[in-house]
């Protein structure tokens, strides 16, 4: 098991957890939504590939409308 911090908020995954699983288990099945990965944001196409590691922090951010 590993520690991240998942939208600010210190969870445990288990080892080789991929973003994609992270974020269908958070109930994020939309594609209304950036994810950060250590201050970086990472492509859509990229979430089933991105395995998280130890200490790692994703941020979910969600689009605003204003003007």
């Amino acid at each position: 098991m590993i520690t991240i911090r998942f939208n600010n908020e210190a969870i445990t995954v288990k080892k080789n957890h991929l973003l994609i699983d992270l974020l269908t288990e958070n109930g994020y099945t939309k594609s209304y939504y950036a994810v950060a990965l250590n201050r970086c944001f990472v492509q859509n196409t990229d979430y089933a590939t991105t395995l998280l590691c130890e200490g790692d922090v994703v941020e979910v951010v969600m689009p605003m409308q204003g003007g």
